[in-house]
């Protein structure tokens, strides 16, 4: 009868567990700067956009075999013309700021608000890239 008990008690936890999704707050997701990001000859940053939710941590690593900065930005106008062309566009990088990676170095970041955040190598500023933050919210599974 013990041992009824015991199997009934471990099937329902795993069908209880099987009706929520799987995820775990505070996550560490690894990005990858690979060799070659800054010669242009591969992906800059991998993945890329990053989907991540509130509390997760970004660990970036720099596989390169040059210098890199991670460097989050916010995209802020200078100066509004009055001649109806585009206006002059600043980049603040105050969000994060990881300084010099060297060949192996890391960086993390946990991201406590949800949003759209994008960040750049501040040596090799043609490179951009994404993260999305979204609130984690359990589901039930439907079938």
């Amino acid at each position: 009868m013990k041992y009824y008990i015991f199997y009934f008690i471990i099937l329902l936890l795993i069908l209880s567990s099987s009706l929520f999704s799987s995820y775990a707050f505070g996550q560490n997701i690894i990005v990858t700067i690979p060799n070659g990001a800054a010669n242009n000859t591969t992906q800059h940053f991998i993945p890329n956009p990053v989907n991540i939710h509130v509390g997760d941590t970004i660990e970036w690593i720099n596989k390169d075999s040059t210098i890199h900065t991670v460097n989050g930005i916010e995209v802020m106008v200078i100066d509004k013309t009055s001649s109806g062309h585009m206006p002059d566009l600043g980049l603040k990088t105050s969000l994060f700021d990881s300084k010099i990676l060297y060949p192996g170095d890391t960086f993390s970041q946990t991201f406590d608000q949800e949003g759209s955040y994008n960040y750049i190598c501040i040596i090799h500023p043609y490179l951009i890239w994404t993260i999305n933050v979204e609130k984690f919210q359990q589901k039930l599974i439907s079938n």
